[in-house]
């Protein structure tokens, strides 16, 4: 009897808690590839592919695999027949519907199919040596094959080189994509899970998860939004009395001037693409006496800098 019930709680622990972790890390890998769209205006060099494609896929299929888990132990199969460090995304669909109807359109369906391909037989293309170098980027022809054939894309050439132009319509469009996939693989795990009685599904607050399974978010617009709006009220607002911001004026700025303010605010919105500020700052840094000290006198936040001191008492 007792042996029984160790090996239900050890079971009820796995359940919830190890595949709850693991559901964080699916989210997380979810997040970081539309993340990457977001902060690019093209896709054009084969690592922002790579990167693309391996967060996405690696993402889903973990997603995946707690699915297929769960739905398979609500059947009563306690030991599902499946090898966990295979990449088999088509797979792992077929398995999850032997035990639940999960309805991909064909876009979903060879995006699986495509994310499969690039992590079992394009990942390491690279590492094996071929005459024509064209051959070893299976990622980027992959995926540009999809977009044109699915989201109505056209390439466009410059030097030589293809690249993808990754409008906000484009951008939302394969936001839709992932979406399609995702949404329906949690709602599964979070309705199995409720039979069940386990708590797998429950995911943390301000979590990157969180974005993408409960409030089930596939684009940034709205956190940019905020960021330009937060900036023209720091820009505009008198601020009557406010500690951190008195603090601020406190120190004499920097004579930045070589690019427009419009290059500076969008460096505070999103900072990839636009190194050249980054490169003055620290151009001025460099050519300046005591700037580590000025550099200690910025403050993070009086947030981090309370929460800091909270940990030392």
């Amino acid at each position: 009897m007792n042996s029984l019930m160790d090996e239900y709680s050890s079971q009820f622990r796995w359940k919830n808690f190890n595949l709850n972790m693991e559901l964080h890390v699916a989210g997380d890998f979810i997040y970081e590839g539309i993340y990457l769209i977001d902060r690019i205006s093209q896709l054009k060099y084969e690592d922002e592919y790579f990167q693309f494609l391996y967060n996405i896929s690696v993402g889903i299929e973990r997603l995946e695999k707690i699915a297929y888990l769960l739905v398979a132990h609500k059947s009563g199969e306690e030991s599902p027949a499946t090898k966990w460090k295979k990449h088999e995304h088509t797979k792992l669909y077929e398995l999850i519907n032997q035990h639940a109807k999960l309805e991909y359109a064909e876009r979903e369906l060879e995006f699986l199919k495509l994310l499969r391909e690039f992590y079992i037989e394009g990942r390491y293309d690279r590492f094996n040596f071929s005459n024509n170098t064209e051959d070893t980027n299976k990622d980027k022809e992959l995926l540009i094959s999809y977009l044109m054939k699915y989201l109505d894309v056209k390439p466009h050439v410059l030097f030589g080189t293809e690249s993808i132009l990754l409008t906000p319509e484009l951008k939302e469009s394969i936001g839709n994509v992932i979406s399609n996939i995702v949404v329906p693989l949690y709602e599964l795990i979070h309705e199995t899970a409720d039979l069940l009685r386990l708590f797998t599904y429950e995911i943390r607050y301000e979590s990157k998860s969180y974005k993408i399974f409960v409030e089930q978010d596939f684009s940034f617009s709205k956190e940019n939004t905020a960021k330009r709006e937060l900036i023209i009220n720091l820009i505009n607002n008198t601020w009557q009395y406010d500690e951190f911001i008195d603090r601020i004026k406190s120190i004499e700025p920097l004579e930045i001037e070589q690019q427009s303010a419009d290059k500076y605010i969008s460096y505070l919105i999103n900072s990839t693409g636009h190194t050249e500020v980054k490169d003055e700052i620290t151009q001025i840094y460099e050519d300046e006496d005591n700037m580590l000290t000025r550099s200690n006198q910025i403050p993070v936040s009086y947030t981090h800098l309370r929460a800091h001191e909270t940990v030392l008492d």
